[in-house]
C-alpha cells in the first residue's frame, strides 16, 4: 500500500495541472467556438479539480496512517526497552569515598583480563552458543567489572546490557525476548537468587522455540557448589541448559604480566584526578605471598589519595587487607560530617552502627520506608527512639547511600561492608544480640551471607556465626541451610559444631533433617551430627520402626561422608530390625526392608564385599518383584533402581558383561515405569560397560531397540 500511494502524487499533480489549465483557458476561449464545447470545458475542470482533490484526501489520509504506524512502531520498540531497563540494577551515586572502587563508576581504566574478555566476546558474538554462561572467582576479583566492561566492548548499535535487578530475573529474559536488539544481561550474587531456577527455566524456553539466539545471560557467583548443582533436580530443560553452561573462573592477578605493585601505582593516578589532586609521590610495598584481590590494590591506592588530602601519608604504605580499615577511617569522618550536616542527631558510633545493621539485614528487595525504620530500630540506641529521630537516621541514609529513588542502598564494595560489619558485631554484644534474634528468614540468610563472606578476610568471622546460631538455632537453622547451599562447606562446618551440642529438641532435630537437602557437599557435616543426635536421642523401649528408620538415615549420610564401616553398621541394624517388623506386618515393612538391603549392598560393595553385596541385592529384588506384581505404580521404579544398582556393583567391580544384562534390565524397567530421569544415567553405566565389553553390549543393544524400546527412550 505504501508504494501505491507514494505514486499517487504524480497522478494527483496532472490532474491539478489540467484543472488549472481548463480553468484558465475557459475564459479566453473565442467566442466563435461552438456554445457547446465552451459549456464542456468548465465542466471538465470541475470535474478534474474534484478527482484531484480526491487525490490529494486519499493521499494525505494513506501518509498520516503510514506516520502514524512508523510512530506506533517507535512507540513500542520503546516501550520494550523500557520494560527491559526496568529490570535493571540503577547506579547509585552519593558522597562515599569507598564508591569510587564501584565498578560501575569505572574511575580507573579497565585493564588485563585478555584472555577473559575474548572468551566472553566470542561467546556472545557465536549465535549457535549456550545462552548462559557462570563467571565464578573469589571477593574483589573483579567479575562486576569485567562484565560491565563486556557490555561496553559490544557494539553499541546492535547491544541492549542490563545488570538484572534482584526480584526481576524472569521478567527481565521476558522483556529480553521483545526487544529488537541483541540482549545481554548480568545477574551479579546468581548463588544467592531464588528466581534463578525460574529464570533458567524461562532462558530453556526461549531456547526451544528459537528466540534464544539473541539473549546471552552472564551469571557471577563466588564459587560453583550445591547451589548449581542443584539446578540438575530442575526440569530437564533446566538440566540441559546447566550441563552446557561453560565456567569461567577468575584468578586474583590480571594477567601474568603486570604485578600487584605495579597495579597499585597504575591506579593511583586516576583515583587522585577523581578527586581533583595531583598524583601522590608514594612507595608501596606488597607483603603478601599470594597475589592479592583487584579491589584491596585499587583501595591501597585510593586510601593514599586520601591520606595525603589529609595530611597523613607518609612515604610508604603496604598493600594488604588493612587498607579496607584503614579505608573504612575515611569513611567514618564520612558519616560524622554528613549526619551533621542533615541534623541527624546521632552519634559516630551509634552511626557505625547503624551502617553495619543496614548491611546485615537490609536486604536488596525490602526498601519500602517501614522496612528500613525497622532495620534502624534494631540498633540498640535507637530501639526506643522516636519516630522524627528514627526518619531523621532514614534520610541521612539515603542522602550518604542513595539507592534510586526512595531505596537505601548498602555500604559498598562488600568486601568493606562485610569487614565493616564484623567489626562492629565483634565489638557489641547488644548489637549481635539485636543482629541475630527474631529475624524474618530473608533477614537471617541476608546476616549470615554476609558473614559467611566476612570469614575470608576478618578473623572473627566464623565465632561471630557460631555465636549467632547458639543465640537462636532453631530461628536460624533454615537460613543457615540456605545460605550454606549458596556458599560452600564453611558454614555446614560451623553449623556442625553448634548442632553437636546445643541443647534442642528432638523434634526441631528431626525438622532440620527434613529440610537438609541430599546430597549435599555443603552440608554434609551437620547432616551427620543432626541424624546422629536424632538416632542416639531416641529411647531404648522407641518404636522400632523409628529406630529403623533413624538408622537408615544415618547410614546413607555416614556414606555420603565417606564413613564405609560405619555406614554399614548403621544399615546393618535397619536391616534386622525391619526384617523382624516385615515378618508380622508385611504389607507395611517390606519396602523398607527392600530398600535397606539395596543400601546395604551398596555398602558391601563399597567395603569390597562382592559376594555379600550380591546376595544382598538379589534379596531386594525378590521383594521389589514381589511388591511390583501388586502395586506395579508404586514399586516398578525401586526395582529400576535396584537392577540398575546390581549393574553397578558389578561393573565397580570389573565384571562389564555381567553387569551388562541387568543394566539393560534396569533400563527397560525404568522405560515402563517412564522414569526418565534414570535413563541418562543407565546409559551413562552403559557407555562405561561398552569400553570394557562393546560386542555384548551392542548385541542386546539392539535386540533393545528393535522391540523393547521406546522412540523417546532412544532418544534420551
Amino acid at each position: 500500500m505504501g508504494d501505491r500511494h507514494r505514486r499517487r502524487p504524480f497522478g494527483f499533480l496532472l490532474l491539478l495541472i489540467a484543472a488549472g489549465v481548463v480553468a484558465a483557458a475557459v475564459p479566453l476561449t473565442p467566442a466563435t467556438w461552438p456554445l457547446a464545447v465552451r459549456l464542456v470545458l468548465p465542466v471538465f475542470g470541475v470535474i478534474a479539480g474534484g478527482a484531484a482533490g480526491s487525490y490529494v484526501s486519499e493521499w494525505l489520509t494513506a501518509r498520516r496512517a503510514v506516520k502514524a504506524a512508523e510512530a506506533a512502531a517507535v512507540a513500542e520498540e520503546e516501550a520494550r526497552r523500557a520494560t527491559l531497563a526496568a529490570t535493571g540494577e540503577m547506579a547509585a551515586s552519593g558522597e562515599s569515598v569507598a564508591g569510587l572502587l564501584r565498578p560501575e563508576h569505572g574511575v580507573v581504566t579497565f585493564a588485563g583480563r585478555v584472555e577473559e574478555l575474548k572468551a566472553l566476546t566470542s561467546w556472545c558474538e557465536d549465535e549457535a552458543a549456550c545462552p548462559a554462561r557462570l563467571l565464578t572467582g573469589q571477593g574483589g576479583v573483579g567479575k562486576t567489572r569485567l562484565a560491565l566492561h563486556l557490555a561496553e566492548s559490544l557494539p553499541f548499535m546492535e547491544w541492549v546490557c542490563r545488570q538484572v535487578r534482584p526480584g526481576q530475573e524472569v521478567a527481565a529474559v521476558q522483556a529480553a525476548g521483545q526487544v529488537d536488539q541483541r540482549v545481554l544481561l548480568l545477574v551479579d550474587y546468581a548463588e544467592t537468587r531464588p528466581e534463578l531456577p525460574a529464570m533458567l527455566a524461562e532462558v530453556a524456553r526461549l531456547e526451544a522455540t528459537g528466540d534464544a539466539g539473541r539473549l546471552r545471560v552472564l551469571l557471577m557467583a563466588r564459587q560453583t557448589g550445591d547451589w548449581w548443582t542443584e539446578l540438575d533436580t530442575e526440569s530437564d530443560a533446566v538440566r540441559d541448559l546447566v550441563a552446557r553452561t561453560s565456567m569461567l573462573e577468575l584468578a586474583p592477578a590480571l594477567d601474568a604480566h603486570r604485578t600487584d605493585l605495579q597495579v597499585i601505582e597504575e591506579a593511583l593516578p586516576f583515583f587522585a584526578a577523581a578527586l581533583g589532586h595531583p598524583a601522590p609521590q608514594m612507595s608501596f610495598t606488597v607483603a603478601s605471598a599470594e597475589r592479592l584481590p583487584v579491589l584491596v590494590l585499587h583501595a591501597a591506592a585510593l586510601v593514599t589519595v586520601l591520606d595525603e588530602e589529609q595530611g597523613t601519608a607518609g612515604a610508604r604504605a603496604a598493600a594488604d587487607l588493612g587498607v579496607l580499615d584503614r579505608l573504612l577511617g575515611h569513611e567514618r569522618r564520612l558519616w560524622d560530617k554528613t549526619a551533621r550536616r542533615a541534623g541527624a542527631g546521632v552519634a559516630l558510633p551509634v552511626l557505625q552502627q547503624v551502617i553495619a545493621t543496614v548491611t546485615l539485614l537490609l536486604n536488596a528487595q525490602d526498601h519500602d520506608e517501614d522496612a528500613v525504620r525497622a532495620v534502624v530500630r534494631r540498633v540498640p540506641d535507637l530501639t526506643r527512639a522516636d519516630d522524627a529521630r528514627v526518619g531523621a537516621v532514614v534520610r541521612w541514609l539515603r542522602q550518604v547511600y542513595p539507592g534510586g529513588g526512595e531505596r537505601v542502598d548498602a555500604l559498598r564494595p562488600d568486601l568493606l561492608a562485610e569487614r565493616h560489619a564484623a567489626h562492629e558485631l565483634a565489638a557489641s554484644s547488644r548489637l549481635r544480640r539485636a543482629c541475630s534474634t527474631d529475624l524474618t528468614e530473608r533477614q537471617a540468610v541476608q546476616m549470615l551471607t554476609v558473614l559467611v563472606r566476612a570469614c575470608a578476610h576478618h578473623d572473627e568471622g566464623p565465632r561471630l556465626i557460631e555465636q549467632a546460631l547458639r543465640q537462636d538455632l532453631t530461628g536460624l537453622a533454615a537460613a543457615a541451610i540456605v545460605v550454606a547451599v549458596q556458599t560452600g562447606p564453611r558454614l555446614g562446618d560451623l553449623f556442625a559444631q553448634v548442632l553437636e551440642n546445643a541443647p534442642i529438641a528432638v523434634a526441631d532435630l528431626q525438622q532440620i533433617v527434613v529440610m537438609i537437602p541430599y546430597p549435599t557437599v555443603a552440608l554434609a557435616a551437620p547432616d551427620e551430627v543432626v541424624t546422629r543426635r536424632v538416632r542416639d536421642l531416641l529411647p531404648a523401649d522407641a518404636d522400632p520402626a523409628q529406630i529403623a528408620e533413624w538408622s537408615s538415615k544415618f547410614a546413607k549420610v555416614l556414606a555420603q561422608l565417606g564413613r564405609r564401616e560405619e555406614a554399614l553398621a548403621a544399615v546393618a541394624e535397619a536391616v534386622i530390625v525391619y526384617r523382624s517388623l516385615a515378618e508380622t506386618r508385611p504389607d507395611a515393612f517390606l519396602p523398607n526392608l527392600a530398600g535397606s538391603l539395596n543400601n546395604q549392598a551398596t555398602c558391601l560393595s563399597d567395603l569390597g564385599q562382592r559376594e555379600k553385596a550380591l546376595a544382598a541385592i538379589d534379596e531386594a529384588t525378590d521383594l521389589y518383584r514381589t511388591l511390583a506384581k501388586t502395586r506395579p505404580d508404586a514399586f516398578l521404579p525401586d526395582l529400576a533402581r535396584n537392577r540398575t544398582t546390581k549393574g553397578m556393583i558389578l561393573l565397580q567391580n570389573g565384571n562389564a558383561g555381567e553387569a551388562t544384562p541387568f543394566l539393560f534390565e534396569g533400563l527397560k524397567v525404568a522405560v515402563e515405569a517412564e522414569m526418565e530421569e534414570l535413563i541418562p544415567l543407565v546409559a551413562g553405566l552403559l557407555r562405561q560397560a561398552y569400553q570394557h565389553h562393546p560386542k555384548g553390549v551392542a548385541r542386546v543393544w539392539r535386540e533393545m531397540t528393535e522391540s523393547d524400546l521406546p522412540g523417546w527412550a532412544i532418544d534420551k
